[in-house]
């Protein structure tokens, strides 16, 4: 499996050494799907870090593989993987920053997550490799939360301890899945 994430800080300790990082927002996933293109491994692509709730009932630490991504005027469907919790994503071009706009994306869209990278890496991403990307979610700010500024560390460095502690756990047991 070949394991991509925006940012160092989104990657569990267990797994520093074996993720590659490819920076935050949309442009950096063009970069990394442009990257992904000119690969000729057979392997997973995995794919992970934060997102946003939409869905209410979502909490820090939550982790998802992603089965839908709305981007634009795109849907993309991906590869369900059995056994695992799924969730639907609306993929932003900016930071939601207000609860009352993730809750307005949740009712236009009914997704449960936000983000910025995967719309743009499967809008980049030649077809032939999309079967072959796992994304993964965990949820680091709930519905209701607003960011004060692009970084709210306080609240964030709260919310990476139960973020790590389920990616990790996540990330892992995908990993013996996918080693049998």
């Amino acid at each position: 499996m070949n394991f991509y994430c925006p940012t160092r800080f989104e990657i569990p300790f267990r797994f520093q050494l074996q993720t590659q990082t490819f920076g935050m927002g949309p442009r950096a996933g063009e970069s990394l799907a442009q990257q992904l293109n000119t690969q000729t491994s057979q392997s997973p692509i995995v794919v992970f870090g934060c997102a946003g709730a939409l869905k209410p009932q979502l909490k820090a630490g939550d982790v998802f593989v992603v089965s839908e991504v709305i981007y634009k005027d795109q849907k993309f469907t991906l590869n369900p993987l059995p056994g695992l919790p799924s969730a639907r994503v609306y993929s932003s071009d900016k930071l939601i920053k207000s609860g009352t706009l993730k809750q307005s994306l949740y009712e236009r869209h009914q997704t449960e997550l936000v983000e910025m990278e995967m719309g743009a890496i499967l809008s980049s991403l030649n077809p032939l490799l999309r079967d072959k990307l796992i994304f993964i979610r965990g949820v680091v700010d709930t519905a209701d939360e607003g960011l004060k500024s692009t970084f709210d560390w306080l609240r964030l460095v709260r919310a990476l301890g139960p973020y790590h502690r389920e990616m990790g756990r996540f990330l892992s047991q995908l990993n013996r899945d996918h080693s049998r």
